[in-house]
């Protein structure tokens, strides 16, 4: 930035400050004019000169003058004199100095053109500058980002650059995982920042730079989704150098997390490998596996465990895998993780194995939902025997959607075997098995709602009678109709059974017609 006083500070233009003002203005060129209203021909932040030809003839004029050029934003006039005006017009001067704009006198020995190059000459050096200024600063980065914990040597580098500035590097979901500051960043809000702009992926950043300070977050990766997020907050206003060290920052950590998402996906793949072999039961082969990628070993195969199954678009799941990362990275965390794998047109599922603890499936549930996810959570195993639980995982996903998000297979099977079947099955099922009662059935004979009771009942007459309040040889009428109409005896085992499970068909589709 080139200031009014670096130009008058060059001893060859011999230029004499006569009203003082604001030295410090940018000036981003120098223009000549002679009209009494120039301001159609200028944007701001000019040294405007005249030789005064047409200068005002009274201290009116004068301010108008001035008034109009202080307004366009013209930092400083220059006076030629010796010219046409042996020195600098006083009211000239008494206008300037009621307005505040800087007046200086240019002594015929200096040729406009002159101080119009010193201009331009003072501009290209400050280009240089910024320029050998930036390259030295790339190259400070660059050397930080071969370090040996490449990532940290970055932020380091860039805190000192950016002067009392915070520096860290966050999870993509709000978890400060590198950072510079003795704890004098508000990670909260930084945080809670991430997660407004983390639905814009790639293209969400924050930068917020003014008098009361600057904060700056840019996303960091190759990919489509944010690998990481680089966090910047100063107590002053940033300026291009600063901006420039932030973009080469940012552009380094990019290639870094690559070569991290590198190594994450061929932990992965390691994972993926080791479930499989703990799916059969193989606790040996699947330890030896995920030593390799130094992750915490199962115990035994007697261990309990369960097996959840996540379904949803193959993009929530991704974001899903990235956010487990961070919890299978934690000390002591058994937690086995597959690949995202198809499992249709725009949909696909994810396998994991998680140890038998109530907090940690409620964790891996609610980080599932999250994403949009919908779980189904397999029943409690032994190691040996992950396989059944995947099956009942599979069984449990199945029956989730809508706003029912999560399902337990524990659920299902204390709700009785009905809720095992779909839906058209069962119903099918039951009007097959129950169609004859329906059509003999009528108020006066109740035959649904007296089997219903003789079931509940364990096929005891004298309590079925009881809670009916009919007489025993009534309900002994109303069997003998049922096993007519059904065509069997009711002291079959498996017929009992299946009209108990029919029954309950019909009360969960709505169409129970007594006894609940």
């Amino acid at each position: 930035m080139i200031t009014v006083e670096q130009i008058l500070g060059i001893p060859r233009l011999m230029l004499e400050l006569r009203v003082g003002g604001n030295l410090q203005a940018p000036v981003r060129w120098a223009a000549v004019s002679e009209l009494l209203d120039p301001t159609a021909y200028l944007t701001g932040g000019e040294i405007l000169l005249t030789t005064g030809i047409n200068a005002p003839r009274d201290r009116a004029a004068w301010d108008t003058y001035v008034g109009r050029l202080a307004g366009r934003g013209v930092v400083a006039l220059g006076f030629a004199v010796e010219l046409f005006h042996p020195d600098v017009p006083e009211d000239l001067l008494a206008a300037a100095e009621q307005a505040r704009l800087p007046v200086f006198a240019v002594p015929e020995a200096t040729p406009f053109l002159d101080i119009i190059k010193a201009v331009a000459n003072e501009q290209v050096a400050q280009e240089r500058s910024a320029a050998e200024s930036m390259l030295a600063t790339q190259r400070a980065l660059t050397k930080a980002a071969t370090e040996p914990d490449g990532r940290a040597g970055v932020i380091r580098r860039l805190a000192s650059l950016i002067a009392d500035s915070q520096v860290a590097i966050f999870g993509p979901d709000g978890e400060p995982v590198l950072r510079t500051d003795d704890g004098g960043m508000d990670a909260a809000a930084v945080a809670g920042l991430i997660r407004r702009i983390r639905p814009a992926r790639m293209r969400g950043s924050v930068s917020d730079s003014g008098p009361a300070g600057s904060t700056v977050i840019h996303p960091l990766g190759l990919r489509s989704i944010p690998h990481s997020y680089l966090a910047v907050v100063s107590p002053h206003p940033l300026d291009g150098a600063a901006r420039g060290a932030i973009t080469t920052s940012v552009a380094l950590l990019s290639l870094h997390t690559e070569r991290l998402t590198e190594q994450a996906l061929i932990h992965r793949k390691i994972r993926a490998g080791a479930l499989a072999l703990a799916l059969n039961g193989d606790l040996r082969s699947c330890n030896a596996l995920i030593s390799i990628a130094g992750e915490t070993r199962w115990r035994s195969a007697a261990q309990r465990v369960r097996v959840l199954r996540a379904g949803g678009t193959p993009e929530q799941l991704e974001e899903a895998s990235r956010l487990l990362e961070g919890l299978i990275r934690q000390p002591r965390r058994r937690l086995l993780m597959g690949a995202v794998e198809p499992a249709g047109e725009g949909t696909a599922f994810l396998q994991l194995l998680v140890e038998d603890s109530p907090a940690r499936i409620e964790q891996v549930v609610g980080l599932l939902q999250t994403c949009g996810a919908q779980t189904g959570v397999g029943g409690r195993k032994p190691f040996a025997e992950a396989g059944a639980s995947d099956v009942e995982a599979r069984e449990a996903l199945a029956r989730a959607g809508g706003s029912v998000h999560t399902v337990h297979w524990d659920t299902l099977v204390s709700a009785g075997i009905a809720r095992l079947l779909p839906e058209d099955t069962a119903r099918a099922y039951a009007a097959e098995l129950l169609g004859p009662l329906q059509a003999a059935d009528s108020p006066a004979a109740r035959l649904l709602q007296t089997l219903q009771a003789f079931l509940a009942h364990n096929g005891n007459r004298r309590r079925t009678a009881e809670e009916l309040d009919i007489h025993r040889n009534t309900l002994i009428q109303r069997l003998g109709l049922i096993e007519q109409c059904l065509g069997r005896s009711l002291e079959e085992p498996q017929l009992r059974a299946d009209l108990w499970i029919a029954l309950r068909i019909l009360q969960g589709l709505g169409h129970s017609g007594g006894h609940s």
